[in-house]
């Protein structure tokens, strides 16, 4: 990467030292006072031209090492692990970014959403049968496997998970996909609705096996996520609750199993429960 940032470096400033050559060499031929001063006018511009491209290419090799790094920590087989070194090249990643622009003209530019490959103008009505599928067939709380085509690239996570909120829709399917052992771990669920035009809610119980090298197990709980539509009809918040706290998640699965609330039911005696009875 150093050479490849000093080969472009280099290239810039002979170019661009060439065309100050040619410069010069016509306002000596042309003669006069104002000739020089043009000169001297022309190489000071010259000169702030380069420094901006040089200041360029180095940014975009940075953004590169900061892709690279994140393509490495993806490979961290333990998930916490994982989310920590995501998280610090994402701060990264952001830097780069902020720095780029305010280089080039003190603006922010809002982030780019693509519309390609979504499922656009879906009512909630219409969303609802997928989202469901998601929890019955892929089981995306395992495995992260949701209909991405139903999301924004920026939907918004939240929950009391404390790695939450999480924005990026890539970024929380690959942490998802990496936290439980999916042959131990299961989310059932238990209802779905429409609340309205732009929301959906949906409850389940979640029990599994963290993909840690001691397997700790997470007490069965129940949760409730309800789904936020934008005017495109895509998620654009995924927003959790749980009936326990996050203290007692991680104290009773890392530390104290008997410690807080007891496990919830089982998902066949939740199924014969009005959603009042649960007590959620």
């Amino acid at each position: 990467e150093e050479q490849k940032t000093a080969g472009m470096v280099s290239r810039i400033s002979q170019e661009e030292e060439q065309k100050t050559a040619g410069m010069e060499s016509r306002s000596v031929r042309s003669g006069g006072a104002m000739s020089f001063v043009h000169t001297a006018l022309f190489r000071k511009r010259q000169r702030q031209q380069r420094q901006q491209r040089q200041q360029q290419v180095k940014m975009i090799l940075t953004e590169e090492k900061v892709e690279a790094m994140r393509v490495g920590a993806s490979r961290v087989k333990c998930p916490f692990l994982r989310r920590r070194a995501t998280d610090v090249l994402d701060v990264l990643g952001n830097l780069a970014e902020w720095l780029q622009s305010r280089h080039k003209r003190l603006d922010f530019r809002p982030v780019e959403i693509s519309l390609e490959n979504k499922l656009v103008g879906l009512s909630a009505e219409q969303v609802m049968p997928i989202i469901s599928k998601d929890f019955t067939r892929r089981k995306y709380y395992i495995t992260g496997a949701l209909s991405r085509e139903l999301y924004r690239d920026d939907c918004r996570f939240e929950g009391p998970d404390p790695d939450l909120p999480i924005v990026g829709l890539k970024k929380y399917t690959d942490a998802a996909s990496n936290l439980f052992d999916r042959k131990k771990s299961t989310c059932d669920l238990l209802s779905i609705e429409v609340l309205d035009s732009r929301r959906i809610q949906a409850e389940w119980r979640l029990e599994g096996v963290l993909r840690l090298p001691w397997k700790p197990a997470i007490k069965a709980f129940l949760g409730r996520t309800t789904f936020s539509l934008d005017d495109n009809g895509l998620i654009q918040r995924h927003e959790e609750d749980w009936s326990i706290t996050a203290w007692d998640a991680f104290i009773s699965t890392l530390l104290f199993r008997s410690f807080g609330a007891p496990p919830a039911p089982s998902t066949a005696h939740l199924l014969t429960l009005s959603r009042e009875e649960r007590k959620f």
